[in-house]
């Protein structure tokens, strides 16, 4: 679903926090390619619920700036 989010698909975040929960752990991150291109780019790869939330603005941040052509050209 690249081309129909904005940086975050919120279904695919949805699912992952509920297997995590599941799990007992952050076993699952529900990151969009643009997401991971800005965890890549900016963040480290610790894995926390501030992390994901900086990386979600990150990535919508991204998604106002270039085009879905050029993120995928960065990732």
């Amino acid at each position: 679903r690249f081309y129909d989010h904005f940086g975050v698909d919120l279904r695919r975040i949805a699912g992952a926090a509920l297997a995590n929960l599941k799990q007992g752990e952050l076993a699952q991150g529900g990151s969009t390619i643009t997401q991971q291109l800005a965890r890549k780019t900016f963040l480290s790869d610790h894995k926390s619920f501030w992390r994901k939330a900086r990386e979600m603005v990150l990535a919508v941040r991204l998604e106002w700036t270039y085009s879905k052509d050029e993120i995928l050209e960065m990732y």
